[in-house]
């Protein structure tokens, strides 16, 4: 729980109500003032200048400033801290400053069309305390404080994180009450198991769960005693390893791409709850342009052992491709819930003469190995409200590879930059469509589809709002409901 060491959607989770970043969206999706109450930038675009409340303070009773702004971004870029996403959110980032303790200016290298948009994730870009990093060291990670509605109270390794309500917490986005949470206590619980987790949302042990697996709607509705939300879950895909064997040439990807049956993954993968997708963004994520989908890839298995044999595979007697003596066989890595979409690709990427044996592990054995480079194929996805999760997650340093699908493609992050850094809406639209004409060109990835998430509320838990508008959860207002159980 290191926002600036934070990977992945689940630590982002958690983080968020421990602590706050400089402005927030509402449920409309607006900026507002949240630690900022107000900012201005230079007419270049390259200046941003931030005034902070001076009312706010760390769990520890430390007041904030504007110099607890300047250590966590310069903690973040600081190569030796080896921030994760983190890093990529604020590379944009050339130098940071405090001209007085509540007065913050961010200087950018270039114009960002999505400055505002990064400056609102409280996952990545809290303030963090100086003398408490220090004074934690190696621990920090398992006992941060910020400036949050709630508090670590306690955490049990592999069983769940306490939090515990901030009682000084007055400094809430104006669309939210003004005071502290109205809930004591929260317990994140760590299942893997999804029937474990059905099981508490039917026994009333388990309150809420972000996103479960849609074939179980119908028995959670069957209760009675839980509210179920369809939302837009963002874009699930397997990604794949562009620098290693044997997805490292295009033809591979794209045979790969080709061999994919969306509809039938979809059905089984989704119970049919959602949309098919050949690029890399999702319906209802800003920035997705629904004509990408005419250049993407339609199941054309011929196409796909055409493109095979023109790499140089050769089918093998036992029905497997191979090449230069070595068999078409690797992992597929996924979470429980996605072993049904799991064993569906599985089954039609034989068909291609490919053996793909299911890895069944948990999130952050996946990340760490997509991170690392250490895999060939992992399901995977994201739910982000604009494209810039294109850059973040398949950017790539000038001399380097992509975070997660190790991708090195110039053309790509020339056009990541362009519409990173344009600033006009029209043609920032027009860099954001050619990326992902690009990525689908190129086979990056195997888009699958965009699913509807289903999003299991107890009837119990009253004032939550689901944002189908930013895909943002808001729990500001939440209490529990005397006398339901």
């Amino acid at each position: 729980l290191d926002a600036a060491k934070n990977d992945e959607g689940y630590g982002d989770a958690i983080l968020r109500f421990i602590g706050a970043s400089l402005i927030a969206k509402d449920k409309d999706n607006n900026y507002v003032p949240w630690l900022a109450k107000s900012w201005e930038s230079s007419a270049d675009g390259l200046t941003w200048t931030f005034q902070l409340r001076e009312d706010v303070k760390f769990h520890d009773g430390t007041s904030l400033t504007a110099g607890d702004f300047v250590y966590t971004y310069q903690r973040v870029l600081d190569p030796n801290t080896m921030a994760g996403m983190a890093g990529q959110m604020l590379s944009l980032i050339d130098s940071v400053s405090a001209p007085d303790d509540y007065t913050l200016v961010l200087t950018l290298r270039e114009p960002s069309f999505y400055v505002l948009d990064t400056l609102t994730s409280v996952g990545f870009t809290q303030p963090t305390l100086q003398s408490w990093v220090e004074k934690e060291g190696e621990n920090y990670g398992h006992n941060p404080i910020s400036v949050g509605p709630y508090k670590v109270k306690e955490w049990v390794t592999g069983d769940h994180v306490t939090l515990e309500a901030n009682p000084d917490y007055h400094w809430a986005p104006a669309y939210a009450h003004q005071g502290p949470p109205y809930i004591q206590e929260l317990v994140f619980r760590f299942i893997p198991e999804i029937a474990t987790i059905v099981a508490g949302l039917e026994t009333g042990e388990i309150d809420y769960v972000h996103v479960i697996d849609s074939h179980y709607l119908a028995r959670l509705e069957a209760t009675g005693t839980i509210e179920i939300h369809k939302i837009p879950n963002g874009t699930m895909i397997v990604d794949i390893n562009n620098s290693a064997w044997p997805f490292d040439e295009v033809k591979v990807r794209q045979a790969f791409n080709y061999a994919t049956d969306r509809e039938s993954a979809l059905a089984i993968g989704a119970a049919g709850l959602g949309t098919v997708i050949s690029g890399p963004l999702a319906p209802g994520i800003s920035g997705y342009d629904p004509a990408v989908e005419d250049s993407g890839y339609n199941l054309d298995l011929d196409k796909a052992k055409s493109l095979m044999a023109e790499a140089g595979w050769s089918e093998g007697a036992d029905g497997i491709l191979i090449k230069d003596g070595q068999r078409l066989e690797f992992d597929l890595f996924c979470l429980e819930s996605e072993a049904r979409l799991a064993q569906v690709l599985v089954e039609q990427w034989k068909e291609l003469g490919a053996a793909v044996n299911i890895s069944q592990v948990d999130q952050g054995l996946i990340y760490d190995k997509m991170i690392s480079g250490d895999y060939v194929s992992a399901i995977s996805g994201y739910n982000w409200g604009n494209a810039e999760v294109l850059n973040l997650v398949y950017g790539a340093p000038p001399d380097g590879f992509s975070l997660i699908a190790h991708i090195s493609d110039p053309e790509l992050n020339d056009l990541f930059v362009k519409m990173s850094t344009e600033m006009d809406p029209d043609k920032q639209q027009e860099f954001v469509t050619a990326a992902q004409l690009r990525m689908i060109e190129q086979a990056n990835i195997i888009s699958i589809y965009s699913s509807h998430g289903v999003q299991p509320i107890s009837k119990r838990v009253k004032g939550f709002y689901h944002s189908d508008v930013n895909l943002n959860d808001y729990f500001e207002d939440v209490y529990i409901s005397e006398g339901e159980q």
